[in-house]
């Protein structure tokens, strides 16, 4: 983006108006809108172990002022679930015509009185954004997204949205959950971490087949056996059955209540991680599903 065009948008984002200053005219216009953005990555290709900011070329001061952000990556499992839907919606042509379908007449009509609810914070939702935002700044550590006071906004603004959804002139403690469900999606989704490696040294004079090399690269890597790997596993998804309402863990309290070297752990999740299973950053695994 042109430095003009960020310079523009800060001020539409950030005071919702327009400063103009061409052909002898100097006004400023109201611009009270949503603005819904997209970006591709800036080589062309979302590369997971740089930050978001790096990956589309913006910086914090204007990625913060979107409410929510998505990353959108191009994965095998994306695939399979658009083949099958392809697959589906061609094997059901033949699907009862009878379904209870909206009328975009009425969608609209709902949409437009929904607009003009004003609904107010309770007492009780407003103290549940406030522990929550609190919350989220307190496990901010190594967000690629800084958890700013915008987010407080963000989040009395999505909370307001879910209570219009239901026509209702209050915003509930129920709407404050949904909004921060989304909100947790959306920031687990933009949280990467960059991928230890390590050096693998091999001697001119050494003679290794290819079989022996990837060997050698493996155990180098990884530093664990397959036993070992497959017990982290094990481990891993043991507390997450256990503690089903958790998104996150962190990887030190299981490294020392599971007493295992944390770096073993963290060479396991940084595979999953690559496979899309689960989502890391520096201190905690976040699932998926």
């Amino acid at each position: 983006m042109d430095v003009n065009d960020r310079v523009a948008i800060h001020e539409v984002m950030e005071q919702q108006t327009i400063s103009i200053a061409k052909a002898g005219i100097h006004t400023t216009l109201n611009a009270r809108c949503s603005v819904l953005a997209a970006a591709n990555p800036v080589l062309g290709r979302f590369d997971s172990k740089k930050s978001v900011q790096y990956n589309v070329n913006l910086p914090d001061t204007l990625l913060t002022r979107f409410d929510l952000v998505f990353i959108t990556l191009d994965t095998n499992v994306n695939d399979y679930d658009i083949s099958n839907h392809v697959l589906k919606m061609h094997a059901d042509d033949n699907r009862n015509n009878n379904e209870d379908i909206v009328s975009s007449e009425l969608f609209k009509r709902f949409i437009n009185h929904a607009k003009k609810i004003r609904p107010a914070l309770t007492d009780d939702s407003a103290l549940l954004i406030s522990k929550s935002y609190s919350k989220l700044r307190e496990d901010s550590k190594g967000f690629v997204i800084p958890i700013t006071p915008r987010v407080l906004e963000t989040l009395i603004r999505l909370s307001t949205a879910y209570a219009k959804l239901r026509l209702s002139e209050t915003v509930d403690e129920c709407d404050v959950d949904e909004a921060l469900k989304l909100f947790n999606f959306t920031k687990n989704n933009s949280i990467f971490r960059v991928k230890r490696s390590k050096n693998i040294i091999v001697k001119e004079n050494d003679t290794f087949n290819k079989e022996n090399i990837e060997n050698v690269q493996t155990e180098k890597f990884t530093g664990i056996t397959e036993a070992r790997k497959d017990s982290i596993l094990e481990i891993i998804w043991n507390w997450k059955d256990k503690n089903s309402h958790e998104d996150s863990c962190s990887i030190k309290k299981l490294a020392e209540r599971n007493k295992i070297d944390i770096e073993e752990i963290r060479t396991v999740v940084d595979e999953l991680a690559s496979q899309d299973f689960i989502m890391v950053d520096e201190d905690n695994i976040y699932f998926l599903d």
